[in-house]
């Protein structure tokens, strides 16, 4: 190596570098533990385990049985670095007897499968809950995430049947929380704490208490507070009431495809305004939801002096949370709309939505729309009568109604509400 460097210095000029030496490691040979029903179960070949040790074998590796447990014991040719775990091993057999003879297999029924129907309602549960949270969005309405855990003092106020937690870190935080409201509300007090003037906030989140069989359940809460929009010189201030959180409620349900619903002012929550709230019952009798202004006199358990409106919507008890974004197709029809106005005497007690619902069902193919324009109590009717003046739409997609077809529609609208509500005409 001397005389060879000397020589190409002499021809070449320049100088010669100190000599390096590299040395290479003798590759180890890496022995792995192997299943040979994986060739089966991973590979989905049915190989006969002679054949299988024979191709291995042939590939240099040395194949080793264990007859206790039916595992083989496989070392590596030193020139196989690549071969790592029993994977490897099984792609070197499929590889070499043919990927051909893998057999086929369809995938089975998964709409058959409870694990598969599962998945599903989670994924459609979810989505449907992203459409929610756009639509509140949308409107000016922020989601917050509260605390799980409340103060027994404030959990106490909406039900008697909270889960406490033992040995609490603190007091404020001693038990689970059996209603979103309470968390919206703590919410609502520290913004006006900071000057804001008012606002909307939304939370989905689980609520938790022995009533309940899984001891929790999926709730939305949304609250409005103070001003909703400010006075310019071309609008009024506005502040949140009653029907700001109907049509809150309304425009979720729609949005879920729920209809046939009824409204009702029977089991109102003390946190509600008792004559300005109500609930929404479904066609199977289950409360889906709860709306209406803050109660003022529970408004002092949490320090607040503002107007508020709450929502609470269960989801445990929808039967249907799938979305259908497609559009639906509306029939329009050339022929002209008929409209009558009726004005009924009722008990006092009558929930206007049940005379709404009578009326509908007088003939729901031709009456499409009913409003209610008037409520009046007082003069020449009964202390325990009211009177309802409600506006009915008459209209067929087939043809222009003729007079005696509207009468009789009439007729069976009036005979309906003398029957179920024991309702009859004012001045008659």
């Amino acid at each position: 190596m001397e005389k060879a460097s000397a020589m190409i210095r002499n021809m070449c000029s320049g100088s010669i570098g100190k000599i390096t030496k590299k040395t290479y490691k003798e590759s180890v040979c890496q022995t792995i533990l192997f299943n040979p029903r994986d060739i089966q179960t991973i590979g989905g070949m049915m190989l006969d385990h002679k054949e299988s040790i024979n191709i291995l074998t042939l590939l240099g590796f040395h194949v080793e049985k264990n007859n206790y447990n039916g595992y083989w014991y496989i070392t590596s040719p030193s020139w196989r670095s690549d071969i790592k775990n029993s994977t490897d091993l099984i792609e070197e057999v499929l590889r070499i007897k043919g990927y051909s003879s893998i057999s086929t297999k369809s995938i089975p029924n998964l709409d058959q499968d409870n694990r598969f129907k599962e998945i599903s309602e989670q994924v459609i549960y979810k989505k449907s809950l992203w459409e929610i949270r756009k639509l509140l969005i949308s409107n000016n309405v922020s989601e917050v995430i509260t605390s799980s855990f409340l103060s027994d003092h404030h959990n106490n106020l909406f039900g008697d049947r909270n889960i406490k937690i033992k040995n609490s870190i603190n007091k404020k935080l001693s038990s689970l929380r059996v209603s979103l409201i309470p968390g919206l509300l703590l919410t609502i007090k520290n913004n006006m704490s900071l000057g804001q003037k008012g606002g909307s906030v939304f939370e989905i989140g689980n609520v938790f208490s022995t009533y309940d069989k899984d001891y929790q359940k999926p709730v939305l809460s949304v609250a409005r507070f103070g001003i909703q929009k400010i006075k310019t010189w071309y609008s009024k201030e506005e502040k949140p009431n009653l029907f700001t959180a109907k049509e809150d409620v309304i425009r979720i349900l729609s949005l879920l495809k729920i209809d046939g619903f009824k409204i009702s002012r029977k089991n109102i929550p003390l946190w509600y305004h008792p004559g300005k709230s109500g609930e929404i019952i479904s066609k199977e009798g289950k409360l889906l939801a709860i709306f209406g202004e803050l109660n003022p006199n529970f408004a002092g358990n949490f320090d607040l002096n503002t107007n508020a409106t709450l929502i609470e919507m269960f989801f445990s008890n929808f039967s249907n949370l799938d979305i259908n974004n497609e559009k639906e197709v509306i029939e329009m029809s050339p022929y002209p709309t008929v409209k009558r106005d009726f004005s009924f005497i009722v008990d006092r007690l009558t929930e206007t939505q049940d005379i709404i619902s009578i009326i509908k069902k007088s003939n729901e193919e031709l009456i499409k729309e009913v409003f209610l324009f008037d409520i009046y109590q007082g003069k020449n009717i009964e202390s325990n009568k009211k009177s309802l003046s409600l506006s009915v739409n008459i209209k067929s997609i087939n043809k222009t109604l003729t007079e005696a077809e509207i009468n009789n529609i009439c007729e069976n609208i009036i005979q309906n509400v003398s029957k179920n509500a024991n309702g009859y005409l004012r001045g008659y």
